[in-house]
């Protein structure tokens, strides 16, 4: 009997001991989640990954508590910003908002806003961003973090050129680093009045900055701050002409990037890097770190960067006289010079949160039809229990609550489903309008290139004149395209038939001589191409068709005939003349530039190549690839 009692109070102790450290457990869930967010903020920048460790467990532990749990979202979001996740880092800045109704707190309130304007200051949004920051300055009732703001407020001031109020409010947070003895924060300032001075171009005293506070970060071994400091230091070296000295700082920085595993520091401290080994003439190695500097940014998503790495390795391979992949790598930073991509995914994660909440309704709707069927069923049995009359009383009251209830509801449903629409129409109107500023931008950017080579033909010797002048009628090639596709009703695609009117007129006026008789024919359908086609397309017509006037016609008389025929499988492009055919001075151009950049376009638009020529009865190159838009885009 006593050897049961025993067993019985060894399996009861620790029940009683879990039940009651239970009792206990949300108020210790609170302490030990604001400790993880504490030291979530600590390792905010010296370790992200760790940062974002700490910030998930304390959000797994503040679920009964808004202070906590928006401090969670707010540290985590800060975590995938430092390693690069920026369209993860505004979801999730876009969750903690949804939380904010529930939450009193200033500090919590004002940290969001934070977070809000340095997603803002990423994105080069720099008005929103002060607003942000301003409005979180307001409600800030802690002194270091308003030093961080007023660091922040400085730094969009300094982008924005307004070198006044940058300088003012770095020393604003660098006097309240100074009064709580912060020296990372007196740091910081100091790194920033440093890049101040060197936009003045007072290289001596922005060295002095950098120097001090570099000083400081080796005393605490902040390696992420070593290496901006660094960097900072070397390019002031690189504007005294000391390439030497400034290539020793870059490789430290980027070896200190390497250990804090910031891709934002390893990117551009490899950029650096390469930039300076290009000018010492280390050709190999810089072509090695400006490649693996564009492969990390590109995989990252770091657009920003990604436009530095492609732009440095543009000019590399220029100055290399690689003009192929230097053109490539041109059109890969001019595609991530504009932020069309950043603005598409934030667009179509709105899209997709309003999908999920209508989805989310109808699915409410079902199981509360489906509860209140139960219940109906339910007081049915009852009623039947107490009489014939009182039962077709309920029954008959019942059905007029469930009437009301789902008409309510439906009403509800169709204010959502109509809201829905009107943000799903702002958006495309947001996204239409967008495009076409982004296509009038690159037409007036690809014209203003032409000028430039326009310019540069001038003062060029003979081969090189010819060639600008081809680039140069490529570019306008490419300008044309983009300044049809915003006068265009429909953005994805242009009437080819109007498109390539208008590029043969522009080819004729420059290249028809005075007192030449060439004539150019144009027959197409009115097909409509989308902007994958068109540019191969208008490319091969620009190349083909400048041949025809440089070769084609010696006695400058002839015909020239461009035509497009399309059915619902593949289209067909005829480029031919009535010229002196593939005499040998044609065939000794086949291994050109033009003639390898078309058949490159025509690999592009997966299609075949056939050319029919002889002495003295013309030339004709027909063009077959496969069909992709309708007759009319809107069908």
């Amino acid at each position: 009997m006593q050897s049961r009692f025993c067993r019985f109070l060894f399996f009861l102790l620790p029940a009683l001991v879990f039940k009651t450290a239970l009792s206990g457990q949300p108020s210790s869930f609170v302490k030990l989640a604001d400790s993880l967010n504490k030291k979530s903020e600590a390792y905010r920048y010296a370790s992200p990954q760790l940062s974002a460790t700490f910030a998930k467990r304390a959000l797994k532990l503040s679920a009964k508590d808004p202070v906590q749990t928006l401090f969670s979202l707010i540290n985590w979001s800060y975590a995938l910003l430092e390693l690069g996740a920026l369209d993860s880092s505004a979801i999730l800045a876009d969750s903690a908002q949804a939380k904010i109704s529930n939450v009193s707190d200033s500090s919590a309130r004002s940290a969001l806003l934070v977070l809000h304007g340095y997603i803002c200051d990423y994105r080069e949004k720099n008005e929103e961003a002060l607003r942000y920051y301003f409005d979180g300055l307001a409600l800030c009732p802690d002194p270091a973090h308003r030093a961080a703001i007023y660091n922040n407020i400085g730094t969009i001031y300094k982008t924005m050129k307004d070198l006044e109020n940058a300088v003012k409010y770095y020393e604003l947070s660098y006097a309240i680093g100074v009064q709580m003895k912060d020296s990372i924060r007196q740091a910081k300032c100091l790194n920033n009045l440093g890049g101040v001075s060197f936009s003045k171009g007072d290289f001596p005293g922005a060295l002095k900055c950098y120097q001090q506070s570099l000083r400081i970060r080796e005393a605490v071994f902040d390696s992420v701050g070593m290496s901006s400091c660094l960097s900072n230091i070397a390019m002031v070296y690189e504007k005294q002409n000391d390439p030497a000295s400034a290539l020793t700082l870059y490789q430290r920085s980027l070896t200190l990037a390497m250990v804090s595993k910031r891709p934002y520091d390893i990117v551009a401290s490899r950029i650096n890097v390469g930039n300076v080994l290009f000018k010492l003439n280390h050709k190999k190695e810089a072509l090695d770190q400006l490649k693996l500097a564009a492969s990390l940014a590109d995989s990252a998503q770091l657009h920003y960067y990604s436009r530095l790495a492609h732009r440095s390795l543009a000019n590399y391979y220029s100055e290399t006289g690689n003009y192929q992949q230097a053109y490539a790598d041109y059109v890969l930073y001019a595609a991530y010079n504009d932020s069309v991509l950043t603005e598409r995914a934030q667009k179509s994660a709105k899209e997709l949160e309003l999908r999920y909440r209508t989805r989310e309704s109808s699915q409410t709707i079902k199981l509360l039809g489906e509860q209140q069927k139960a219940a109906e069923l339910e007081k049915e049995n009852d009623i039947n229990q107490l009489g014939r009359q009182r039962n077709w009383l309920w029954v008959v009251i019942l059905t007029a609550v469930a009437i009301i209830l789902f008409a309510f509801l439906l009403f509800q449903r169709y204010r959502a489903e109509l809201k829905h629409t009107v943000q799903l129409e702002q958006l495309v109107g947001e996204k239409d309008l967008l495009l076409r500023e982004i296509h009038h931008r690159v037409k007036n950017n690809l014209q203003l290139v032409s000028s430039l080579l326009s310019l540069q033909d001038s003062y060029s010797p003979g081969n090189a004149k010819n060639a600008l002048r081809q680039n140069q009628e490529r570019i306008h090639t490419l300008a044309l395209l983009h300044e049809q596709l915003y006068q265009s009703a429909d953005l994805k695609a242009i009437s080819f038939s109007k498109y390539v009117h208008t590029l043969l007129d522009h080819i004729s006026a420059s290249f028809a001589k005075a007192g030449s008789s060439i004539t150019i024919r144009c027959a197409a359908d009115e097909r409509w191409f989308d902007i994958d086609q068109l540019v191969p397309c208008g490319l091969i017509i620009n190349e083909l068709v400048t041949n025809c006037f440089k070769y084609a016609f010696p006695s400058e008389k002839g015909t020239i005939l461009v035509s497009m025929s399309c059915n619902d499988e593949k289209c067909t492009l005829v480029i031919a003349d009535d010229g002196v055919g593939m005499d040998e001075t044609i065939a000794n151009a086949k291994n050109t530039l033009g003639l390898r950049l078309v058949k490159g376009l025509v690999r592009q638009l997966r299609g075949e190549l056939q050319s029919e020529s002889s002495s003295g009865n013309g030339t004709t190159i027909r063009i077959i690839f496969p069909a992709r838009m309708k007759t009319n885009p809107g069908v």
